[in-house]
């Protein structure tokens, strides 16, 4: 995107406060997860969301992207925060600078990927650290309460959910990777979302147990 358009400056503008608390007027297109969501549905696309693990990976997606003209999600989990070169402290600030030196123009979010809530600890330690993630500039949170049964699932992710400003984006995840076997329902899925959109919680993305599962394979 031309960095001198008006529609830039104006795409500036309507960024979250949580990111224009944090750059200012540094010219860096820090979206809304939830916007970026909005965007694929109305142009019919997909989303590449890439973990970054290494700093050199933020460097080469957000790269990619400026050549292809096209929006992506950086986003780091809960548990890879915990032993790899990108922390949830230095992601932003890496996103920021990289997207510069590479003259701007580039369109992402930060995506918190799979943020589990395994208990009630886990959902009262959640709420402090994830108000803190969005201060630093995370734009887009995954709360991942799969591992927990059904109602347990939909309580706790409506818990934290709550906490989370509406206007970045949000995924929550019903049914967890297994691998063959173990696959999520639709009546599961209903119940899932339907519970949450009775509290007025409206996710913009919705993480399946679909055959896949971890590893090299």
């Amino acid at each position: 995107m031309d960095q001198n358009s008006r529609s830039f400056r104006e795409l500036l503008e309507k960024r979250p406060l949580n990111v224009q608390s944090v750059l200012g007027s540094e010219p860096v297109a820090l979206v809304s997860g939830r916007d970026i969501a909005a965007a694929a549905r109305s142009a019919g696309s997909i989303v590449l969301a890439s973990n970054v693990r290494n700093p050199l990976t933020i460097k080469g997606v957000l790269k990619a992207a400026r050549e292809l003209e096209a929006f992506v999600m950086l986003e780091l989990a809960k548990s890879e925060a915990t032993y790899c070169g990108c922390t949830f402290e230095n992601v932003p600030q890496l996103a920021a600078k990289y997207s510069s030196e590479l003259g701007g123009g580039v369109l992402f979010g930060l995506h918190v990927d799979h943020y589990a809530i395994r208990s009630r600890e886990d959902l009262l330690d959640s709420i402090p650290h994830l108000r803190k993630l969005v201060e630093l500039g995370w734009t887009s949170v995954a709360v991942d309460a799969s591992h927990n049964p059904d109602w347990e699932n939909l309580c706790f992710t409506r818990d934290v959910a709550m906490h989370i400003p509406a206007y970045l984006g949000l995924e929550v995840e019903v049914g967890e990777i297994k691998g063959p076997g173990e696959l999520t329902t639709v009546e599961e899925a209903l119940f899932f979302i339907g519970g949450l959109n009775s509290w007025r919680i409206f996710p913009d993305f919705l993480a399946i147990s679909n055959g896949s599962k971890h590893g090299t394979y």
